[in-house]
């Protein structure tokens, strides 16, 4: 088993519509998008770390 069959949007952006999250959350009737995710620097060559229970807890 590879890492692209967990994610599927590695193997080309155009494939982000099948990660059974990203479906979930277009889907979903409330979306919420904590404000500092704005704060991240995008600029090439910059390392950021974002966590939080995200995925994790519904598995749990």
């Amino acid at each position: 088993m590879s890492l692209d069959e967990f994610n599927p949007w590695w193997r080309g952006r155009e494939r982000i519509d099948e990660d059974p999250d990203i479906v979930r959350l277009r889907n979903a009737r409330v979306r919420w998008v904590p404000r500092e995710i704005n704060l991240v620097s995008l600029r090439p060559f910059s390392l950021n770390f974002i966590y939080g229970p995200g995925r994790w807890v519904r598995r749990q």
